[in-house]
């Protein structure tokens, strides 16, 4: 092992037994994406992306990487989820979503479609909700408490570039 996989090591275990987050994990800079064909400068026309430290986002991959196993086994994640899944994109879902509708209207059958536009949600996304809903799925104990960690100090802040 290395001394950088030695220092990981090490670190990450530290916050699994301690259950806490270090702050700097825990400070996202937000950039801004500007929508094709509209003026930047109006903060509306902007798609904002959070960047979080990396060693963050390794800590966290390790923590989704002992959860999914679980959550699989558990059907606590939907087959037909497209977001996260390995092997699978939007284009799988979209051709799930039009063999669907083409199968029924073969039948026979009514088919009513409804789409929900999730653009803004996750900037007004009720944390504590989907805590409980997580919690609900069966997550207890010490991954429960990191978990709640990782959001209970989460900052941004934006960068704004001229």
């Amino acid at each position: 092992m290395s001394k950088i996989d030695i220092t990981l090591t090490c670190l990450f275990n530290a916050i699994t037994i301690k259950e806490y987050i270090p702050k700097d994990f825990l400070k996202g800079i937000i950039i801004p994406i500007p929508k094709g064909g509209k003026d930047p400068t109006v903060m509306k026309n902007n798609r904002g992306i959070t960047l979080m430290p990396v060693i963050a986002k390794l800590y966290e991959k390790l923590l989704y990487e002992r959860y999914e196993p679980w959550a699989r086994d558990n059907n606590v994640i939907d087959d037909l989820q497209g977001a996260f899944q390995k092997k699978c994109s939007s284009l799988q879902s979209t051709w799930l979503l039009r063999e669907t509708i083409a199968s029924n209207l073969e039948q026979g059958n009514n088919v009513y479609v409804a789409l929900l536009d999730t653009a803004a949600a996750y900037d007004t996304v009720w944390i504590d909700g989907l805590l409980v809903k997580f919690f609900n799925t069966g997550v207890e104990g010490k991954l429960w408490r990191i978990i709640c960690s990782f959001y209970n100090c989460f900052q941004c802040s934006i960068r704004i570039t001229s």
